[in-house]
């Protein structure tokens, strides 16, 4: 009796340690992916709408956005893991999570990506448009009042282009291999898992999107880094 108490202790015990290894992994990747939609959205209204960018974005409009987002994220992987896991399956995303769980993942996260590339691409034709005029202009000795606002519209695509160029990189194999994952699951009717290496390596990867955002904004934005500073240091009285 007691090693029966002692056996279900332990498999409670690894259920648990399942769903906050893989719970952690799963919400942060998404709302990782579901705030960099948010920031794009803001970015496309401050280079598209400057003089309505005050009214249009609050600060209480970005909190919601910012809550929207996690409870997104939330609510799109931990229903579905705790009521749909493989029991008994590895403890890692690919083999413990239901294979629709997996395949409706990959189709948000390339839904979202499609949308973020949609809205840049707007944004790096505005810019271009503006960079036109700016170029007209100093034809014809005018000086231009865009010149500033187009030099920040191109930092933001730069910055951009990092962000979402370290995102593309470190979900892109995960959704590959959860799809594929997935169909072969759905197609075969049967349990298929990739090596323990592979799988341990495609989750990494996902920690280490949730890594690079925050170094990639406090390397590229002064802002930021005195955002991070005054949070990390004790501020001094006057």
């Amino acid at each position: 009796m007691k090693v029966y108490l002692t056996m279900s202790s332990l498999l409670r015990f690894r259920l648990f340690i399942c769903y906050l290894r893989n719970g952690v992994l799963d919400v942060s990747t998404t709302a990782s992916i579901s705030s960099l939609l948010c920031i794009t959205v803001d970015r496309y209204i401050a280079i598209i709408h400057p003089l309505h960018y005050p009214m249009i974005m609050t600060t209480a409009k970005a909190n919601i956005f910012i809550l929207i987002s996690w409870l997104f994220s939330v609510a799109l992987n931990i229903p579905a893991m705790v009521l749909w896991h493989n029991s008994g399956a590895p403890c890692f995303i690919e083999a413990f999570l239901n294979k629709y769980h997996l395949l409706a993942k990959c189709i948000v996260n390339f839904i979202i990506q499609c949308i973020i590339v949609i809205v840049y691409a707007k944004i790096s034709r505005t810019i271009l448009h503006h960079r036109r005029q700016i170029a007209a202009q100093q034809q014809t000795g005018q000086e231009s009042q865009l010149a500033s606002s187009v030099k920040a519209a191109i930092k933001t695509l730069k910055l951009f282009v990092l962000v979402f160029g370290a995102m593309f990189i470190c979900i892109t194999p995960s959704d590959v291999s959860y799809t594929y994952l997935a169909m072969a699951r759905i197609v075969e009717a049967q349990q298929s898992y990739p090596a323990a290496w592979v799988m341990l390596c495609v989750d990494m990867l996902l920690f280490l999107n949730s890594t690079l955002n925050p170094i990639i904004y406090a390397w590229k934005y002064k802002d930021f880094r005195g955002v991070l500073v005054k949070m990390f240091t004790c501020s001094q009285g006057d």
